[in-house]
């Protein structure tokens, strides 16, 4: 047999080796002096282990502190969904890193009078400073499942990029071993690519998080594939809470969050039909657009030497800039019934910032292309109000600080902002 055969057996069996340690690991790893039986929001991770910010999992452990009388539920009625404040804070080393973020959540969103808050507004968070805590916290409840061995540990980055560069090797002893044998480069070639497919697929496959013995046998107790009796209609079935209804748990769509400006809490809709602009973003668009317009009409204008008119430069000259102002005279008359000041004084319910496609290139050059926004609750909920901000303005606000906003809406522009601090009701 070459030698070339048996080094590319060789390599091929120790990285063989090397993808099932990554398939394996964890496997037999749980950690002693865990009390109790396994948490209900871990089971609920088990049953979806790949699945980022589940609300299944946020209610169920929002469920455990409730058990522990660490927070404090009160029930729905006519005037308002079901409600959550913090009851008694233990000593964080009596609970599990998840419940002490979920704990510490809640107490953040309470406010420093502990005032309730909607079940369901943990999930609708729209604070800058906050926006990592969603991961932070599956992570915990990974965490936990991994240490009870119901989880396998993620792969470390490390072990996947040492497994994806290794598969190289093999790959391409197999294609020069099969040289030896076929001497045209076709082959050769066709070997390489299907043996390296096959390990990327194999590599990727390895690294994936799966639910191990213990935790199927967990989840075969927890949700057993017996028959279940149909309830009947005179009683409904009811969430692990009494207090709470099935229908409750159930987070606000992504267009709605949760405020509670006027002192009651309600949803508030995203989907803003009055939208307000900062002042010189419109201006330097019709700026562009009319330089645009001249210089187009110029280039024209200098192609043609033959003393007429010809209709490209009657367009670039007459026709768009009347289909400009026809456009703003329309506009004009649609708003004469809008008053032409009005002062809004509002909460701010979300701040966020969109970045545009070009602007990491254009960064260096200190031209600033990010687009920012901020959510207005005026007391008219749902509805609430948009406002196109510059990036001084946005960083100097912070979600739940009251506004006073003069605006111009014939113009849709903002006129003043004056920030008038943090509401506490």
């Amino acid at each position: 047999m070459p030698a070339t055969v048996l080094l590319a057996i060789g390599t091929a069996a120790v990285w063989v080796a090397g993808l099932g340690a990554v398939f394996l690991r964890g496997r037999g790893r749980r950690e002693h002096g865990l009390p109790g039986p396994t948490p209900a929001a871990v089971r609920t991770l088990l049953v979806a282990p790949g699945r980022d910010d589940d609300p299944r999992v946020l209610n169920s452990a929002v469920m455990e502190l409730a058990a522990r009388n660490v927070i404090e539920i009160i029930p729905a009625d006519s005037q308002g969904p079901a409600m959550i404040r913090p009851a008694a804070l233990p000593d964080e080393r009596l609970l599990p890193e998840y419940l002490n973020l979920l704990l510490a959540r809640v107490c953040h969103r309470s406010g420093p009078r502990g005032a309730p808050i909607p079940l369901t507004s943990l999930r609708a968070d729209e604070d800058r400073a906050a926006l990592g805590w969603s991961y932070l916290f599956d992570e915990a409840v990974r965490e936990e499942a991994v240490a009870r061995g119901l989880l396998q540990p993620a792969a470390r980055p490390v072990a996947r990029r040492a497994l994806l560069m290794t598969s190289l090797l093999p790959s391409v002893l197999i294609a020069v071993a099969l040289g030896d044998y076929v001497k045209q480069p076709f082959p050769q070639a066709i070997a390489f690519i299907t043996v390296q497919t096959l390990a990327l697929v194999l590599g990727a496959s390895a690294s994936r998080v799966r639910v191990t013995k213990a935790g199927v046998a967990e989840l075969a107790a927890a949700y057993p594939r017996e028959p279940v009796a149909v309830p009947s209609p005179a009683q409904p079935a009811q969430s692990p809470d009494r207090r709470v209804l099935p229908e409750q748990l159930s987070p606000l769509p992504e267009h709605q969050i949760w405020s509670s400006y006027g002192g009651s809490w309600h949803p508030l809709d995203l989907r803003s039909r009055e939208v307000y602009r900062d002042s010189g973003a419109r201006p330097a668009q019709a700026g562009g657009i009319f330089a645009g317009t001249f210089c187009v009409g110029s280039a024209i204008v200098q192609s043609h030497r033959s003393g007429h008119i010809s209709p490209a430069v009657a367009v670039a000259f007459v026709g768009l800039p009347l289909a400009y102002f026809a456009a703003i005279g329309i506009r004009t008359a649609l708003r004469r019934k809008l008053p032409k000041r009005l002062v809004l004084q509002g909460k701010i319910a979300r701040l966020w910032a969109v970045e545009d496609a070009d602007a990491r290139t254009n960064r260096t050059a200190g031209r600033n292309l990010s687009r920012y926004y901020c959510v207005l609750d005026v007391g008219r909920a749902p509805e609430s109000v948009r406002l196109n901000l510059g990036p001084r303005t946005y960083e100097s606000l912070r979600v739940g600080d009251v506004v006073e906003v003069s605006v111009r809406p014939r113009r849709g522009r903002i006129a003043g902002l004056r920030n008038l601090g943090e509401d506490f009701a």
